[in-house]
Order: C-alpha cells, then structure tokens, then sequence
C-alpha cells in the first residue's frame, strides 16, 4: 500500500555515533515516527550510524555524493541531473541536511527540482561567498541562538535561519541504573564526571587538572571521562597521559573510551561537569541533566540557554581549572551535593528539550516548507 505521508532524505557525511551531532539527526528522525513525513537516510558507507538506522528500520539508500564546482560545468551538470533522477523516482519531498556544506550535488539538484532543503548546522560554521548550498538552501538550522549569532558571514543567510534545539527522551536518561561495582568505585566515593570527545575544544585537560586539585582536598572521589580520543588529537591525548604518569591519581581518574551505556554511567555519577572551549548547544548537558545530577559546565556557547538559570545549573565564566575546582569544591561541601538543582534542572528540560516540543518546531518547520 502507498504511502500518504512525504518523504524526506537525511544526510551526513560521518557515519560515526560518539558525537552530538548523529546522536541529534537520529533523535529528529524519531520525532517523524507517527507525523505525516517519513524518513530516508543516504549513507555512502558503513558505520555505527547506519547500523543504528537499519535497526530502527529507516530506510537506507546507499549511493555516492560529490561535491561540484562551476570550474568542471559538465561533470557539475552530470552530477546534479543524476541526482535530479534518484530524488525523483523515490518521490521525496525534502531534503534534510545534518550539515551546512557537502553533498551539493544533491542540494543543487534538489533546488532545481522545488524540493526544499533544510542545511541543520551543528558546529561553528562559516558561510562563504562561494558556497552553493547557501543559495540553494530553503532553510538554514542551528542548535542555539548563541550558535546562530557566532556563524561567521551569518547576514548571507540569516533571512532563512530558525532555532532547533537537539531533544532528549528524558525518561531514557533518568531511568539508568549504577555501575558502581562494575567500575570498582566504592560506596563512600563521590563519582564525578564528564562525557566528550578527549580534544582541546572539550576541555579534558581542564577536567584532569581540576581533578588533581579537588584529590588533595578530597580523597573520596572518583572522575570518569566517557568518550573516544578526537581526530587529529594525538599530542593532545598523549600530553594528559604524561601528566598523570608518575602520580598518586592514576587509579582515581579512569578514562573509560566510548561507550553504549551514557544512562547507567550518568546514573553512577554524583556531579557532571563539562569545561569545554566551545560548545554550540551541549546536548550531554540536557542528558545530565535529565538524569538528576548536579551540572558544572562552561559559561558559552549555547549552554546559557541550557542553564538559563542558577536554579538549573552552574555556569563557570572563567574556563580553566582554578574556577572549575571554586565550584565543585563548593558542591561537595554543601550539605545535598547540589541535588536540590540536580531535580531542578530535570524539571526545566519539559517545555524547552523534550521530544514533544522539538516535534512541532520541526513539523511547523517542513509544513511551512511545503505550504
């Protein structure tokens, strides 16, 4: 039997599933589920991503994509008229991009064919005189109004840019349970953690060093950094390693790598703490948060509008470890361990993250593309 609803094609270039962004393209995918549009997902591999999507039976289409340049006219023109086809016979509505740039032979020949195109940016971005997807593009997202105002060049696309947090289920993140025994933490410690890529924008070395200074005050804790080392971050990684050789904090400070069980290892932690450089929205803050724990973060990027009040969160305006420790020290000696803004901060994501209000920005978003 045919189906009503219209179709729409998501798009990224990485297949991998350790960061934000996919984590946030498979959460809009499921907010399609019971709306009047299906998705489609083209991958041009393999990867954690693509085996995530076909175990939730998205439609996969595996193909090729290019980029295209007015300097080679014919392979351009040989590119978006095969791309022109496939949109065609598979009869899809719209285009959504989880990215600002890439795959313009797609953008372009979707353009041509009226089928709007949705560029969902996620990490800073620069829109270039001479990008061809910005002209192509029918609407332009980002991850924060903080994100949006940091794009560089945004004034050549700011009349079709909108808003679209990342959504959380919270009710995945606050029902984990603790793996205390199976990490070797004891019942008396305090467990303290953060959850990023081990790169120098996330900040990890503020978070080791930190650590290292809340140890000589507190022996009872335990920190835990989830994620896999960053692309191209070797010295990087290698650097912390060396500056925990040869110290008493090599058995209290556990780099644990990527990991499949984010709810259960929220759930073992007491404080979350994440003293990135950079950040355009934070979406393993919402989770923390969502889990109940008390969040020491960044005051930048989009994290203010996370933590929009102190109710919810604690905001460090001086990134590095001196303030880092000012706070958590501060938490650790109040008499709840923050709890009390852990449960406020649960409470705040209702309204503002949760799936049922990113669901009707996104469908008010592709009604009114369509319209």
């Amino acid at each position: 039997m045919k189906s009503n609803k219209h179709k729409v094609l998501f798009r990224y270039s990485s297949h991998q599933l350790d960061t934000g962004s996919p984590k946030a393209l498979l959460a809009t995918i499921a907010l399609l589920d019971d709306t009047n549009y299906q998705a489609s997902y083209l991958a041009t591999g393999t990867g954690p991503l693509v085996d995530e999507l076909e175990k939730r039976n998205v439609p996969v289409i595996a193909d090729s994509v290019e980029e295209i340049s007015l300097r080679k006219p014919i392979q351009a023109i040989q590119r978006v008229m095969y791309w022109r086809k496939k949109l065609k016979a598979e009869n899809f509505s719209l285009v959504h991009m989880n990215e600002f740039g890439w795959s313009q032979d797609i953008v372009i020949a979707a353009r041509t064919l009226k089928i709007p195109v949705v560029l969902h940016c996620h990490n800073p971005t620069n829109i270039r005189f001479n990008n061809l997807n910005r002209f192509a593009a029918s609407k332009v997202l980002t991850v924060s109004k903080n994100h949006l105002n940091d794009m560089k060049n945004v004034e050549r696309v700011k009349h079709k840019c909108d808003v679209l947090y990342n959504t959380l289920n919270p009710d995945i993140f606050a029902n984990g349970h603790s793996i205390r025994s199976e990490l070797n933490i004891a019942k008396d410690e305090i467990v303290i953690g953060t959850i990023a890529q081990i790169c120098h924008r996330k900040g990890v070395d503020i978070f080791v060093d930190c650590a290292k200074k809340l140890l000589e005050k507190h022996r009872n804790l335990r920190f835990i950094v989830i994620g896999p080392p960053g692309k191209g971050e070797d010295n990087y990684v290698q650097e912390i390693n060396n500056s925990l050789n040869n110290t008493t904090y090599g058995d209290k400070i556990n780099f644990l790598g990527s990991r499949k069980d984010i709810p259960d290892l929220l759930a073992t932690m007491d404080i979350f703490s994440l003293p990135t450089r950079a950040e355009p929205f934070g979406m393993v803050i919402t989770e923390a948060m969502a889990a109940s724990i008390p969040v020491v973060a960044s005051e930048i990027g989009g994290i203010p509008e996370i933590l929009s009040s102190e109710k919810y969160g604690f905001l460090v305006k001086n990134i590095n470890s001196d303030h880092f420790f000012n706070v958590i020290n501060s938490i650790l000696e109040s008499n709840d361990l923050g709890k009390e803004v852990g449960i406020n901060g649960k409470n705040s994501l209702i309204g503002r993250f949760d799936e049922a209000s990113i669901k009707r920005k996104i469908v008010e978003i592709y009604d009114e593309l369509l319209s």
